[in-house]
Formats: structure tokens, C-alpha cells, sequence
């Protein structure tokens, strides 16, 4: 092979290819023939290596080539070339809003390769006073604070409580889950994902402390049934009770004076019975609620 040397296995195949790539890219000023070559020979070795494998890997020469351009890419668990920054906003306020119910977050994608993630309440102080700068404490005592947190030193601002740090390192490392890099400031190469944004409170809306309580989904109590109001039974009333069929008996009579109680017990009332007009009851639901009505006991 005329660019690859003692290539002892498929990472190290890889290792080589990136190093190869960033110094014969046509992006850096490289020959497109000489970057052909090198596609071409890491195709056929990537080939022979991969089928040395233990175990089985679905990777191929090109997803691999088309990964990563500089040598310390990197893409994060859930990135999905298919989420828009804004879908990957929702997902961490959700996260957030689901794990810190007592903080409340504001987390926005202001562009198409931007996530910002502001801290704008929290249950109680999260700000060492005595750190701040003359500035900051200023805008501490007007209750107006806000300032970015490097998210790259998240754990060492000490403006910041330990707590409140831990928080923001958790916000920051779970958004990053669905980011990638592949960028290298040595060779002024960019490209990622999203960049992100860190801030305590922001310039339209300041920290401050809420003290509340985290919400608690419970189930709602269920409202008790109203049972409709049972009016007096006017006495002697001819009624008679009909063994209707199998599954029913009919009311037949009197039944007027009582149809509103009738019909709220479920029955049905029917001008075209075999017996006259009436009213039509399930044995199986409507027995017993008859037999308290007119007091009596249906069979």
C-alpha cells in the first residue's frame, strides 16, 4: 500500500485514516487524487480487517469514513440526525422539568445549531454572594442577577453553590447526549451539532427564589355519584308486575305518578308491550331496585 504501514489492527486502520485524511484533505488544501487514493486502499484494507473480527461488526469503510474528519470526533448516546435542535430543546426540559420540579429552567434553540439552557428559579439560594464581582453583587442586591456559567467549568465557579453546580453539570451532560463533534481548533475546523449556551437567569428575566413544593401527580378523587332524590311513593297504586320474558318483567298500571323514579332506576317505558303500555326492566340489573321502590319482592 502506498499511504498505509504496519496497520496491526481495524482501529488502528482507522487511527491511520484519520490522521491521513487531516493532512491530505482538499478542505486543507490537499490533492483530491491523493485523498481518492487513500479512500480507496483504507475500502480494500477496512475489508480485510473487519473480516478478522471476532465478533461481528456492521460498521463499513464508508460510515466510518464519513464519521469523523479529525481524530477526536466524538457523537453522544441518543444523537439523532433526524431531531431538530428545537425537538432536542423539548426533550431536556422535559428531562429537567421531570427531575428538579422545585427548579425551573429555560431551555431554548435561538438557531438551528444553538441550545441554551438558563436557570431562572430555584427553592432556595443557589448564588455564593461573597464571589460575585462588584458588578454582579449589584445586580444581586436589585434582584436583576444573571450571568453566563462556561460549561466547561461548571464544577469550578465557585459563584455558583455546590449543589446548583451539580444540577447544571447534569443539564449540560444529559443535552449533550444528543450532540456530536468532530471539530479541532488546531486546524480551524468547526462542525458539531449544536453549540450551547449556559446562564444563570438572562437578561429579560433575572434570577430569583421561589420556595414551592414539588408537584405530586396523584390520581383525582372520584366525585360520589349523586343519586337522584327518591320521592314519596303515593300509596295504593295498582301496579302489577309482569313476568315479561326470560330476561325481563314489565310494570303496567298505575305507573305515572312514579314514571320520573321509573325511568332514573333505568326502566324503559313502551306503548307497545303484549300486556299494555308500560314499562320494561332487566331482571338481571333492575330486581332489586324495584323491590326497594315498591317494597315488594319481584321473583
Amino acid at each position: 500500500m502506498k499511504h498505509f504501514s504496519n496497520i496491526t489492527s481495524l482501529e488502528d486502520l482507522k487511527s491511520q485514516y484519520k490522521k491521513l485524511a487531516l493532512a491530505n484533505h482538499p478542505d486543507k488544501g490537499g490533492k483530491t487524487e491523493t485523498m481518492q487514493e487513500i479512500n480507496n486502499e483504507y475500502d480494500i484494507l477496512f475489508s480485510i480487517w473487519k473480516s478478522k473480527l471476532s465478533v461481528k461488526t456492521n460498521e463499513t469503510a464508508q460510515s466510518t469514513r464519513s464519521e469523523f474528519y479529525t481524530a477526536w470526533g466524538w457523537k453522544g448516546d441518543n444523537y439523532n440526525s433526524n431531531l431538530r435542535t428545537k425537538d432536542i430543546a423539548k426533550i431536556v426540559r422535559e428531562y429537567l422539568k421531570e427531575k428538579y420540579p422545585t427548579y425551573k429552567f429555560s431551555i431554548t434553540a435561538p438557531d438551528y445549531n444553538s441550545l441554551d439552557i438558563a436557570l431562572l428559579e430555584a427553592p432556595q439560594d443557589v448564588i455564593v454572594y461573597d464571589n460575585l464581582d462588584d458588578c454582579q453583587k449589584k445586580y444581586y442586591n436589585e434582584n436583576t442577577l444573571n450571568f453566563d456559567v462556561n460549561y466547561y467549568h461548571i464544577s469550578k465557579d465557585d459563584r455558583l453553590t455546590e449543589l446548583c453546580r451539580e444540577i447544571l453539570q447534569d443539564a449540560f451532560d444529559f443535552a449533550q447526549t444528543y450532540n456530536f463533534n468532530d471539530s479541532d481548533a488546531q486546524i480551524d475546523y468547526f462542525h458539531t451539532n449544536f453549540y450551547n449556551g449556559m446562564s444563570i437567569g438572562k437578561w429579560d428575566k433575572p434570577f430569583k427564589v421561589v420556595e414551592k413544593q414539588a408537584r405530586i401527580k396523584a390520581e383525582r378523587p372520584q366525585k360520589p355519584t349523586e343519586q337522584p332524590e327518591q320521592k314519596a311513593i303515593p300509596e295504593n297504586l295498582d301496579i302489577q308486575i309482569i313476568d315479561y320474558s326470560e330476561k325481563a318483567f314489565a310494570l303496567i298500571g298505575e305507573t305515572k305518578p312514579i314514571k320520573e323514579q321509573l325511568g332514573n332506576l333505568g326502566g324503559k317505558f313502551n306503548k307497545h308491550l303484549k300486556c299494555g303500555e308500560g314499562w320494561i326492566f332487566s331482571k338481571k340489573k333492575h330486581k332489586e331496585s324495584i323491590n326497594k321502590l315498591l317494597k315488594i319482592k319481584i321473583a
